[in-house]
């Protein structure tokens, strides 16, 4: 019996065969680099390639950052509004699969992936690990302060290292410091100086973003400490002049003494001081870093003086015053004369005859006849005096004379016998002189 056999392929190249339509080493993405570092607001390009078979023709390419879950093709980042006018594919659909991502935002850190379809079923690829895209924005690391003469070493900090080289540029009050651009993150200053104070930023060349301004505060000891005076330094007897004590310090000079010069013993303390007499005076400030002596000033304290505005007005009141003084001072004299008068008793005739004229002038029976002294000076004035223990006369009623009694005066009214001191003699009066008797007749 003759038997035949068909021979069958060896099963080993028809395996090999399967193994070669299926294997991954035909597919894959790759990306350079697989992680990135960005600066906020700036452009980041990802570098991307991948592989499949040969054979294959590239149907979709698109890029996204969510993974593919049970089938279910994930979301194309062209197609959200969030990178749509953002993202830009330079890649082909033969191997480049590079992208640009403008003005990225800290919200923009992410793993993002490449995924291609082909146009055999089943012939598509995730490019899984994918990329990781970490965004920073920079921000200034400094000591809050510092004293003048020290060394400070700023530093701008981000949160992950730049993957592109960066030039760092440092600002003192939005303005660049020149000198200052360098490779190194880091601003060191020697000595610093109070003019180092200020608002300090930093950036990295060629891009836009600029880190949050952080303040250095330097201290130093008062400097330039002046003395300011409230006027001209003169002032009058009994006024003040006020200094002020001024000074340029961090922080600032709360502590001030005056002194005068050629004295150890200070004159006064605060700001501000108030001056009485003349000298030169002279403040000093501290503060916890040091202190500083102002240079000296002048006060000057002059006698008071009186100026007359209205000389016109002055002089008329003055003529007035001096005028007053003059009538006051003539009037008693002239009185001091009168009495002087009435003690001369040399000529007591002329008064008694003076007195009679007057009573016949009137129709009047002369009956003042035994005075001791009388005198008469002026016309119609009169004048008795008498010496002696007691003497009595009577006084007839006289057109317009007025008896006005001095010391040592009686007189009586001849009706009532009351006392009377100033008595119109058109009345009978009746007079009684004592020790020192004196009367003056004066007309009205």
């Amino acid at each position: 019996m003759v038997t035949s056999v068909r021979m069958a392929p060896p099963l080993p190249l028809i395996f090999l065969l399967m193994i070669h339509e299926v294997s991954s080493a035909d597919w894959g993405v790759s990306y350079s680099p697989s992680h990135i570092c960005a600066l906020k607001d700036s452009s980041v390009i990802i570098k991307c390639t991948y592989t499949y078979p040969t054979g294959y023709q590239i149907k979709k390419v698109f890029w996204t950052k969510t993974l593919v879950i049970n089938n279910v093709e994930p979301p194309d980042l062209s197609e959200d509004p969030e990178y749509s006018q953002r993202l830009q594919y330079l890649g082909d659909k033969q191997q480049n699969c590079t992208i640009r991502l403008s003005h990225v935002t800290l919200k923009d850190s992410h793993m993002y992936y490449f995924r291609f379809i082909t146009n055999i079923t089943g012939g598509r690829w995730f490019g899984d690990p994918g990329v990781t895209l970490t965004v920073t924005d920079l921000q200034v690391e400094s000591p809050e302060r510092v004293t003048e003469g020290d060394s400070v070493r700023l530093t701008c900090k981000s949160s992950c290292t730049l993957t592109d080289r960066a030039t760092f540029i440092w600002y003192r009050n939005s303005q660049p410091l020149t000198e200052r651009r360098d490779r190194n993150n880091e601003l060191l200053l020697q000595s610093v100086r109070r003019e180092d104070a200020g608002r300090y930023s930093c950036a990295v060349h060629g891009h836009n973003h600029i880190s949050p301004a952080v303040q250095l505060n330097v201290t130093y000891p008062p400097r330039n400490v002046s003395v300011l005076i409230t006027g001209s330094g003169e002032i009058v007897s009994g006024d003040s002049v006020t200094l002020i004590c001024s000074s340029d310090s961090n922080p600032p000079a709360l502590n001030f003494s005056w002194f005068k010069e050629n004295e150890s013993s200070a004159v006064g303390s605060g700001q501000s001081f108030s001056a009485l007499q003349s000298g030169r005076f002279y403040c000093q400030a501290h503060n916890q870093h040091g202190s500083q002596r102002s240079d000296a000033v002048t006060v000057t304290v002059k006698a008071a003086t009186v100026t007359v505005k209205d000389r016109g007005r002055y002089d008329s009141h003055l003529k007035v015053c001096l005028s007053v003084i003059l009538l006051v001072i003539t009037v008693r004299s002239f009185r001091k004369l009168l009495w002087w008068a009435l003690e001369w008793t040399q000529r007591p005739e002329r008064a008694l005859e003076w007195i009679r004229g007057l009573e016949r002038a009137q129709g009047l029976e002369p009956v003042c006849t035994q005075p001791t002294h009388f005198l008469a000076e002026g016309s119609g004035v009169a004048a008795m005096t008498g010496r002696g223990s007691r003497m009595a006369g009577i006084l007839r009623r006289g057109s317009g004379m007025t008896a006005i009694l001095g010391q040592g005066f009686e007189a009586v009214h001849p009706c009532t016998n009351t006392p009377k001191m100033n008595i119109p003699l058109y009345e009978n009066v009746t007079v009684q002189l004592s020790k020192c008797p004196a009367l003056l007749i004066e007309s009205q």
